[in-house]
This record gives structure tokens, sequence and C-alpha cells, in this order.
């Protein structure tokens, strides 16, 4: 009976040991996993906050050049004025170009989701001309002070007027600006569809003003003919001189002393 006995014993002491050791085996395995989960989860916390980090950043010197260069050129503005504000701390030079006030005031609001960016500029004009041109008269006359404001530009540069980014860069973000206010200016000499058609009449008409205005008087910016004929096709350039071609070839036949001039102010800038 007690070998009988001594073997249950035995038999049971095993059997407890055994689930005991298979126990503490499973709770070191759960340890380990709670701390394999700990450190997952810290190194996700950690991730977390490094990308929030980084979306807090401020943005680097050249977006903000050229956040506020388009900005202020174009003349235009979000609702929200805290990314504008962000750039004017990198940019402090813009300060001297515009406070809140006059971007507030002067600045024409468009959708939040139109990038402000040199590399947006078709998408910032299409949405522009969907809010009309109120204080400008026409979409024209509206380019036009676009194009005269990257011609100040230019002169500010060659002054060493920021040093927030070298000046080629700004001369190059500048230019490129100009070139694409130069190409819709092309677009909207020859395209009805993009504007209405009392603007696109009258865009037409402040063309033919100018054009026919004294070289002396009321004229085109530097270079702004020339460049404009560049960019428009051999093929539509006749319904962009349609107009002022008439109006000399009319003069020119029937030459009145108060009108002779018109013809005249006409070839001479063509």
């Amino acid at each position: 009976n007690f070998e009988s006995g001594s073997k249950v014993w035995h038999s049971m002491t095993s059997s407890s040991q055994s689930q005991s050791q298979s126990t503490q085996s499973a709770s070191s395995k759960q340890n380990n996993n709670d701390d394999d989960d700990s450190r997952a989860l810290s190194q996700q916390m950690s991730e977390s906050l490094q990308l929030n980090d980084d979306t807090q950043q401020s943005p680097p010197k050249q977006t903000a050049f050229e956040y506020l260069c388009v900005m202020y050129i174009l003349r235009i503005r979000h609702h929200s004025l805290i990314e504008w504000r962000q750039h004017l701390a990198i940019a402090s030079d813009f300060k001297h170009l515009f406070d809140e006030k006059t971007v507030t005031q002067l600045h024409c609001e468009i959708d939040e989701e139109t990038p402000i960016s040199s590399q947006c500029i078709e998408a910032i004009f299409i949405d522009r001309f969907q809010k009309g041109f109120i204080a400008e008269k026409t979409s024209f006359k509206y380019l036009l002070q676009c194009y005269e404001r990257c011609n100040e530009f230019f002169q500010r540069i060659g002054r060493y007027w920021s040093g927030v980014i070298a000046q080629s860069e700004q001369t190059r973000c500048v230019q490129h600006i100009q070139n694409c206010i130069l190409t819709f200016c092309g677009i909207l000499l020859t395209t009805p569809d993009l504007t209405t058609t009392q603007d696109f009449m009258q865009s037409h008409d402040e063309f033919l003003r100018i054009l026919s205005s004294p070289p002396k008087g009321r004229d085109f910016p530097t270079h702004f003919l020339s460049k404009l004929f560049e960019q428009i096709e051999d093929d539509v350039i006749s319904e962009v001189l349609d107009k002022p071609m008439s109006t000399i070839k009319q003069h020119s036949m029937h030459p009145m002393r108060n009108t002779f001039s018109t013809a005249i102010n006409a070839l001479i800038k063509l």
C-alpha cells in the first residue's frame, strides 16, 4: 500500500510540478507578449508624436516666399489667414508689402481647396475669374495689373530687398508667375468661354483703348505686347488683332485730324 501510495504521491507531485512549470511558462510568455505590446504601443506613440511634430514644423523658406509672392502679385487670399501668418513669420520682408488690413480689404478670397502656389496658377486664375472684377472693371485690366506687379518685383529683387532665398530662385518664381499671366491674357482674348460675354467684349475694348493711346500716355507694361504675341498661336492671333486692324484700316481710309492719330498709335505699338 505504501508503495502504491508513494507512486500516487510522486505521480501527483510530478503532475503538480508539470502544471506549475506550464503555468510559469504561460505566465512568462504572457509577460513577454505584454512587453512586446507595450514596446509596439510606445513606438506607435513615438511615431505619432514625431508625425505631429513634422506637421507642426514651419514651412520651408522656398514655400513661404512662393506663397506670399503669388498672394501679393495676384491679389488673392484664403478666408483663413493662419497660413499667411505662418509664411509671413518666415519671409518677414513681405510685411512691408501687405498687412492684415490690406489683405482683408484688397485681396479677393478664393476657395480654401485652391492651393496658393506658383505651381497652381491655372487653378487660381480659374477660381479668381469666377469671382468677377468689380474693382478692376475687366479681367484684362486685372491681368495687366498683375503683370505690372511682376515687373515691380523684378526691381525689388535687383535691389536685394530680401535674402530669404537666393536671388536666382526669387527671379525664377516671379518669371514663372509672369509667364502664366501672359498665357492667360492670350487665352482671355481668344476664348469667350473663359469669362462672361460682357467681360470678354470689355477686355477687347480695353486692349484696343490702350493700343490706340499715345505711346507717352497710357501704354502696355514694358515688353508686354511682344511677349503676349509669343504666347498666342498663329491660327488665333487674328482674333486678337481683328478689331485693332479694322480700326487702323478705317481711320487710314478716311483720315481725320482727331482720329488719324489713333491708327498711328496702334501701328507704332504693334
